[in-house]
């Protein structure tokens, strides 16, 4: 045995079993401190986490409130079409009403006979219903009328051709 040496077979001095408990000491306090960085980093993740959960929740509602608005709009859209359908057929309408009225007057403004105002009726491309309606004329006398002055314009029920 050596001086110093606890072990006969091997030159192994105590020292050196203090630099391998210094050692193993060392190595568990790394892995404590490792152990501590990651259960740190652990904390942090759920952290940003849970943020980004409640980030995801509020992006979802205000979707959703995206969403209720889209389907208002969509809904008022179709309101508003149907709306300016209505008020087109009533321009038409109105168009159409306009339209009769003038002639009219035009056929007051005339001489008061029911022949010049058919002449009229004719001249302006009315058909034979609406000639014998306006002027209370006989079918015949439509059509003599049509004869002389409609030169083809407009032809229609009870009309010579039709025979």
């Amino acid at each position: 045995m050596r001086n110093g040496s606890w072990c006969a077979v091997c030159d192994f001095a105590p020292r050196a079993l203090i630099t391998l408990t210094n050692l193993l000491a060392l190595v568990a306090a790394l892995f404590a401190l490792l152990a501590g960085v990651a259960l740190l980093a652990l904390m942090q993740l759920r952290k940003h986490l849970a943020r980004m959960q409640q980030a995801l929740e509020q992006q979802t509602q205000t979707l959703l409130a995206i969403q209720g608005a889209a389907r208002v709009l969509s809904g008022e859209a179709v309101t508003h079409r149907e709306d300016l359908a209505r008020v087109l057929r009533a321009v038409e309408r109105q168009g159409e009403l306009n339209q009769q009225t003038r002639l009219e007057m035009r056929l007051r403004n005339a001489d008061s006979s029911p022949y010049t105002q058919a002449i009229q009726l004719i001249r302006h491309g009315q058909d034979r219903a609406e000639v014998r309606k306006l002027c209370s004329l006989t079918e015949s006398e439509v059509d003599l009328l049509f004869t002389l002055h409609g030169q083809g314009i407009a032809t229609g029920v009870g009309s010579h051709q039709d025979l």
